[in-house]
């Protein structure tokens, strides 16, 4: 009957072997498992023709023939555990060779035992035994010794890998480290004795248990023993944004490849070693200040760069503060997208100068920045005449192309302070910050010279058009209402006076609302 359990063993065992085998392109987990596999099937079927045999002789020669199924189950079995730890790209053929010499003389020792009996000393058939008694030999014991040494680093890398991998891999190695438990115990029990003459060879058929329990594993989760354990080292080393570990007194314990990238860009101490370093001294300062905050920021570096960066506590479960991450991540091109979309949504789709939201925003920084400083503030209220008029006997396309001129003429000749933006239909307004209502007079003086001798092309040759403008210098008290009034004040004079001229308004203010003009109506 244990022939038979034996045998079958040894049957159930080639399945997954040949399965492996046929599979082993797949990854490096296949073959180790075939190994595994066939190690335990040579062992079963070996341990099944010693069961069996009448033959005193054929029982002991089958007894001593496991140990080639032996030594490929431990050798599998170390194979396989340096996979699944993630070793599997590091090991070469020399390493096969130097693992397979101890196997070798192991079998040659057992394949030579009649003549010198240092494997097993003695052994006998007890009636009513299952199995042979073997009384084992030095030459035993040293083998013994070795295949267990081979299972303690492969235990101890199984072990490791599970400590350092992350959350989702760990049940994994549990399940492996369970599974390759079973065959330890079983093996103890019948090389100690602990049945006494009755015990019987267990630990091919627990080895069967280790096996199948991996080869499922491994067909369950694709490549799940093949693949090496994922560390939160590499999850770091994957990220593309600086990640940087500190204790809580803000030394580096690590950093990952990123991490380095930026802090090879900052200036002189960041070349010196990191770890163990103080943040202050390693940083630049502005990313030193945003870590002193710890509040998220975004921190434009000495070299344009722009970062997103966040600092996140590290708690212990009693609340103790264990250290800190900071996350560095590269934004500079959606910040420069970002202010591309801000610009663009702050400009006039036709002539590409700012459009009237943005004007409010300016003119009220402006004349509050005006106010607080004492410092002088101009509006320029410029008006295209006779607007209305060219687009009535011309075409709207003509008067585009007066619209674009025009805001090309005012923008070419601006400070880098100054905004030009168009207010409504045909008119302009240019905020002037720091200069005074003379200034800002030649300068629309400048403005309209170049506008009346200016012409565009039109279908029946080309189109001039002269423009109007109104100056005002802000006051105590003026709000961006105030002053935008009392220029458009002056710009309705200079087009009462005849049009194509510049008036500068007085320091009171007139009653006319403030809006702009329908188009062509001045």
């Amino acid at each position: 009957m244990l022939a038979l359990v034996y045998a079958l063993v040894a049957l159930v065992a080639l399945v997954p072997a040949l399965t492996s085998w046929r599979h082993r392109a797949r990854g490096p987990a296949a073959r180790p498992l075939t190994l595994l596999h066939l190690g335990i099937a040579w062992w079963s079927a070996a341990d099944a023709v010693s069961v069996a045999a009448t033959d005193p002789t054929l029982s002991s020669a089958a007894g001593l023939a496991i140990y080639p199924g032996v030594c490929a189950v431990i050798a599998g079995f170390l194979w396989q555990a340096l996979v699944a730890a993630g070793h599997a790209e590091s090991l070469r053929r020399r390493h096969a060779v130097l693992l397979a010499v101890v196997p070798v003389l192991t079998v040659a020792a057992a394949a030579t035992d009649p003549w010198h009996h240092l494997f097993y000393a003695s052994v006998e058939r007890v009636p009513g035994a299952p199995m042979p008694h073997v009384v084992f030999g030095p030459l035993f014991w040293v083998h013994s010794a070795y295949s267990y040494a081979l299972s303690t680093v492969a235990t101890v890398l199984l072990v490791h890998a599970m400590r350092r991998a992350i959350a989702g891999q760990r049940r994994t190695f549990v399940l492996l480290l369970l599974a390759a438990a079973a065959p330890t115990v079983g093996n103890l029990a019948t090389i100690t004795g602990v049945g006494g003459n009755q015990t019987v060879d267990l630990t091919p058929m627990l080895f069967l248990v280790t096996a199948v329990s991996w080869w499922l594993l491994d067909r369950r989760w694709g490549q799940g023993l093949a693949l090496p354990s994922l560390s939160a080292r590499q999850v770091l080393a994957a990220l593309g944004d600086a990640a940087m570990v500190l204790d809580p007194w803000g030394r580096f314990l690590d950093l990952n490849p990123a991490a380095v990238r930026l802090l090879e860009r900052a200036p002189g101490p960041a070349r010196s070693p990191v770890i163990g370093a103080r943040w202050q001294d390693v940083l630049g300062p502005e990313l030193a200040a945003s870590l002193d905050s710890r509040d998220p920021a975004t921190v434009t570096t000495a070299h344009g760069q722009v970062l997103d960066v966040r600092v996140t506590e590290i708690l212990s479960r009693q609340g103790r503060l264990l250290g800190f991450v900071a996350v560095a991540r590269d934004v500079t091109e959606l910040e420069h997208l970002r202010a591309d979309l801000a610009d663009q949504a702050s400009r006039d789709a036709l002539t590409h100068v700012h459009n009237r939201r943005h004007l409010a925003h300016a003119l009220a920084t402006e004349v509050a920045r005006s106010a607080s400083a004492g410092t002088p503030l101009t509006v320029v209220m410029v008006d295209l005449d006779h607007f209305k008029r060219v687009n009535d006997t011309h075409g709207h396309a003509v008067g585009d192309e007066l619209l674009v001129f025009l805001a090309t003429t005012l923008a070419s000749s601006l400070r880098g302070v100054d905004v030009v933006a168009r207010y409504g239909g045909e008119e302009f307004v240019v905020v002037m910050p720091g200069a005074d209502v003379a200034v800002a007079a030649r300068r629309a003086e400048e403005w309209r010279a170049a506008c009346a001798t200016a012409t565009v092309p039109a279908p029946g040759g080309r189109v001039g058009a002269t423009i109007s403008l109104g100056v005002a210098q802000a006051v105590a008290g003026d709000t961006p209402e105030s002053l935008l009034r009392r220029a458009d004040d002056a710009l309705y004079r200079a087009k009462s006076d005849g049009r194509d001229r510049v008036v500068v308004a007085g320091p009171g203010t007139s009653s006319r609302a403030l809006a702009p003009a329908p188009s062509g109506s001045h």
